[in-house]
């Protein structure tokens, strides 16, 4: 059964060059075949102003066999949402530790050839483990 995604809500990696990514995950149940999902992208161009509608199907070969096989933009949009939904404390980052999330983050460094943005990225993670996830800074926090 093909799966619909769409939302209204902003967010997804940003980089300088206007690129945003919003990454979803599909859970698989038994063997797929055909068409699994039709993605629908709704942006507003730069300059014209315009705002299209990009609709694409995706099909069970497009889904690779391990993240490891995945494209290196979509590991590195994985691992920066990743680390989002751990520092929100939402239910899809509780069980996964930061120091999973920064190792992946230093391997997309090394994909990348240490590019500034991912570099940063790696920084903010590390920074992250040391403040354990903002536990420590509210706990630090001054109440008025």
């Amino acid at each position: 059964m093909p799966a619909f995604l769409r939302t209204g809500r902003r967010g997804g990696y940003g980089s300088e060059t206007g690129e945003a990514r919003a990454v979803y995950e599909l859970k698989m149940r038994g063997e797929q075949a055909g068409r699994i999902a039709t993605v629908h992208v709704r942006y507003t161009h730069p300059e014209s102003g315009q705002v299209p509608e990009v609709c694409k199907d995706l099909s069970a070969g497009d889904v690779k066999a391990s993240f490891g096989d995945a494209p290196t933009s979509l590991r590195l949009a994985a691992c920066a949402a990743q680390f989002a939904e751990v520092l929100r404390r939402s239910p899809y980052g509780k069980r996964t530790p930061l120091s999973a999330v920064a190792a992946q983050a230093k391997r997309c460094r090394k994909l990348f050839d240490n590019r500034a943005d991912v570099v940063e990225l790696v920084k903010l993670i590390d920074k992250a483990r040391r403040l354990g996830s903002g536990r420590e800074v509210a706990r630090h926090r001054v109440h008025h």
